[in-house]
C-alpha cells in the first residue's frame, strides 16, 4: 500500500521470553522525540479515525507528541507480530483504568504495554497469557526528593545508603513498581504497600533484578543507561534476554 508506513521504518526488535515448555512472543519498539515532526506530518497514516481526532482535539504539544509517540511505539511492535502493513487498521483504546486496548481482528491474544520520558517513547506487545509492563523515566534532580521519599523503611535493604541514594537506584525503584501498576492495572493511586519490593539486586553492569513483597509470581528487570531507567515487569519463571538502549538511545 502506497505512503502506508510499516514496522520497517522504526526501531523494533525481538524481546526473547523463554519459559521450561516455550517460548513468549514479545516485541519491542522505541520512538525517539525527534521523529516526532515528520511523524505528525503523516498522523493521517499512522492513526485510526478515532485515534485522530482525539490527537486533535488534545490541547498542548506535549501531550500530543507522548500520545503520538506512544500510539507509534505500540502499533509498530505489535504489527511486527500479526503482520499487519496498515497501522490505520490498528486501534489502540483506553480501558476504565487508562491501559491501552488492542483493536483489531488478527491481535485478539495480544496485549500491549507503553511508556515515554522526554526523549522517546517505548511499548511491547505481548501474548496476553503472559503479563508484562514497561516503564521508561529519565532522572530529573528536582525529583529528587520525591523519588527518595517514595520509598518507604521497609524497602530500606534496597538502598545502602538512604542518606547519600543513588540517583539510579531511586529511579529503578520507581520505574519497577510503574511498570507492576500496569501489569495489575490499578496505577501508582494504589497504597504503595501494595507495590512493596521485597529485594533489588544488581545483575551486570547497569541492570538490576526485583521481586515483590505482595507478588511473588512476577520478577522486574532494569537497564540503566546514562540518567535513564528502563524497567519491565514480567513473570518470574521466564527469562528474558534484551538490550534495550541499542534502540531507545539512537540519535537522528
Amino acid at each position: 500500500m502506497a505512503n502506508v508506513l510499516t514496522s520497517a521504518d522504526y526501531n523494533v526488535t525481538k524481546v526473547t521470553l523463554r519459559r521450561s515448555d516455550r517460548e513468549i512472543a514479545c516485541q519491542f519498539c522505541a520512538v525517539s522525540a525527534w521523529e516526532y515532526p515528520a511523524l505528525a506530518a503523516r498522523r493521517s497514516q499512522l492513526l485510526s479515525e478515532a485515534e485522530l481526532a482525539y490527537f486533535e482535539g488534545l490541547p498542548v504539544r506535549r501531550r500530543q507528541m507522548s500520545y503520538l509517540l506512544g500510539r507509534v511505539a505500540a502499533k509498530t511492535a505489535l504489527a511486527s507480530l500479526i503482520t499487519e502493513d496498515d497501522y490505520r487498521a490498528i486501534a489502540i483504546t483506553a480501558g476504565i483504568f487508562g491501559q491501552p486496548l488492542v483493536r483489531h481482528w488478527k491481535a485478539v491474544g495480544y496485549d500491549v504495554s507503553i511508556s515515554h520520558n522526554r526523549e522517546a517513547a517505548v511499548a511491547i506487545a505481548f501474548d496476553s497469557g503472559h503479563p508484562m509492563g514497561i516503564d521508561l523515566e529519565t532522572f530529573d534532580v528536582s525529583l529528587y526528593e520525591t523519588l527518595l521519599n517514595a520509598i518507604p523503611a521497609e524497602e530500606a535493604s534496597c538502598l545502602p545508603n538512604r542518606h547519600a541514594a543513588s540517583p539510579e537506584r531511586l529511579l529503578v525503584l520507581w520505574t519497577v513498581k510503574e511498570a507492576l501498576s500496569k501489569v495489575l492495572r490499578c496505577g501508582m493511586m494504589t497504597p504503595a504497600a501494595v507495590l512493596a519490593i521485597e529485594s533489588l539486586t544488581p545483575i551486570g553492569l547497569g541492570q538490576y533484578q526485583a521481586v515483590f513483597r505482595n507478588f511473588a509470581q512476577y520478577q522486574a528487570r532494569s537497564w540503566v543507561c546514562n540518567s535513564t531507567v528502563l524497567s519491565i515487569v514480567l513473570p518470574l519463571s521466564t527469562e528474558i534476554e534484551f538490550e534495550p538502549f541499542q534502540l531507545v538511545n539512537r540519535q537522528g
